[in-house]
């Protein structure tokens, strides 16, 4: 019996064998794919996934869609906000947690579907902030920029 529709987001954590149904964490939570289930993004371990699906009775979800998004905390180094869309680029943060990530400058699209936070928006060149996007055929367009005072 499948239950409501239910939304779990999180880093992925494990990957199910190579054949379908396969079980996943994702966020500490159990998660369901199969051959109906649709991507948007390329599922590894460590990306950032939001699952849409059904709750199961043993809390597990099965999976619907699985959007894969990146996460990444860096300065804001240029705004250009009078084109359409608005382009940013940011300088990410090496990564100091050991995976020898290196600071990288990303070119960053915003359209009308972007959400900023107030304080980024009225920020400064500069400025840390945490974003989450996904790649386009065009390359990279935020959904979210928030602002922050410490990296994550």
């Amino acid at each position: 019996v499948l239950g409501p529709l239910r939304r779990v987001e999180g880093v992925i954590d494990a990957l199910g064998a190579g054949r379908l149904p396969a079980t996943w964490q994702v966020g500490g939570h159990t998660v369901i794919v199969n051959r109906d289930t649709r991507f948007d993004g390329r599922p590894r371990v460590g990306r950032y996934a939001i699952v849409d699906g059904l709750a199961l009775p043993g809390g597990e979800t099965w999976a619907t869609l699985v959007r894969i998004r990146y996460r990444f905390q860096g300065h804001v180094v240029a705004r250009r906000d009078a084109q359409i869309p608005r382009m940013w680029v940011i300088e990410t943060l090496a990564d100091a947690g050991g995976s020898g990530a290196q600071a990288a400058k990303v070119f960053l699209a915003l359209d009308e579907n972007t959400q900023v936070d107030e304080d980024v928006e009225n920020g400064n060149i500069g400025m840390l902030v945490d974003v989450q996007a996904r790649m386009t055929p065009s390359g990279w367009l935020a959904e979210k920029i928030l602002a922050l005072t410490d990296p994550l």
